[in-house]
C-alpha cells in the first residue's frame, strides 16, 4: 500500500516540476525582443544564451539554478 502511495506522490511531484518548467519556458519565449529598450535587449540576450544550452538535462538544471529556479 505505501509503495503505491509513494509512487503516486512521485508522479505528482514530477508532473508539478514539468508544469513549472513549461511555464518558465513559455514565459521566456513570449518575451518581447523587438525594439531598443533595455528590457527588450536584455530579453534578447537572455534568450540567445538560453538557446546555446544543449538539451542535456544536467546543463538545463544548471541553467535553471543560475537563473534562480530550483526544481
Amino acid at each position: 500500500f505505501m509503495d503505491n502511495v509513494a509512487a503516486q506522490i512521485a508522479d505528482y511531484k514530477l508532473e508539478v516540476k514539468q508544469n513549472i518548467l513549461l511555464a518558465i519556458l513559455s514565459g521566456i519565449y513570449s518575451m518581447n525582443t523587438e525594439g531598443d529598450s533595455i528590457a527588450n535587449l536584455a530579453a534578447k540576450e537572455f534568450i540567445e544564451k538560453a538557446l546555446e544550452i544543449s538539451m542535456d538535462g544536467a546543463k538545463i538544471a544548471m541553467f535553471l539554478c543560475n537563473i534562480g529556479v530550483f526544481l
